[in-house]
């Protein structure tokens, strides 16, 4: 896997280390300022949930996770 820097934009972000945001949804948009390559997710609370089950419960570096949670990557 190639190691990116990623840019990271969110709409209705989880305040603090929240588990969620506290809207019913939120956009996030993640871009490699090199390539021009990215992606959105458009999420409710339950996708936000899901990716923190899955990185705090047996798969460490999910990469929604990362792209949903991490203040820098």
């Amino acid at each position: 896997m190639v190691n990116r820097r990623l840019i990271t934009w969110r709409w209705c972000a989880p305040i603090d280390d929240g588990m969620h945001p506290d809207c019913t949804a939120s956009v996030t948009l993640s871009l490699d300022p090199v390539t021009g390559e990215g992606a959105v997710f458009y999420s409710t609370p339950i996708l936000w949930e899901f990716a923190y089950a899955r990185e705090n419960f047996g798969f460490q570096c999910d990469p929604m996770f990362t792209v949903l949670h991490a203040r820098n990557h």
